[in-house]
């Protein structure tokens, strides 16, 4: 079980858990979330990128009741620090998953945010990776 969460801890939470990490959460084991997950029947929402099941923090924080405004602020605090516009293989690591499932992903449509291509270049836009992420596009207050 994790520890109690605080709003330090919380900052340290990916944007995105994969189902071992975020079954805990829930008081249930590794092999029981797999089942639960394939089934539809896991507390939120889970997303299947090939054999990988993600989890968005944003969802574990909702089903929780917990403070999800103050995570979803500095996360997306952070993420305004990026470029209006990022490459592929920088969007499939804040989604947690490799540059080879993203580029597979990418080519049948199924990548997790809306993909421009230019050429043979990959282009994914910031709003839309905050979207995809659960954490809206609400400008940070600075």
């Amino acid at each position: 079980m994790y520890p109690p969460v605080t709003p330090e801890s919380l900052r340290r939470l990916p944007l995105v858990l994969d189902l071992p990490t975020a079954a805990p959460f829930f008081g249930i084991g590794r092999t029981f979330a797999y089942e639960l997950a394939r089934a539809d029947e896991f507390p939120c929402p889970v997303r299947r990128y090939g054999r990988l099941y993600r989890v968005r923090t944003a969802d574990v924080l909702d089903t929780l009741g917990l403070d999800r405004a103050g995570w979803a602020a500095w996360q997306a605090a952070r993420l305004h620090r990026l470029p209006p516009v990022v490459d592929l293989p920088t969007a499939a690591g804040l989604f947690t998953i490799g540059r080879s499932l993203a580029y597979s992903l990418a080519k049948t449509d199924d990548f997790p945010c809306p993909i421009r291509r230019y050429g043979r270049l990959h282009r994914v836009r910031t709003v839309d990776l905050l979207d995809a992420l659960g954490l809206g596009a609400e400008q940070p207050d600075t």
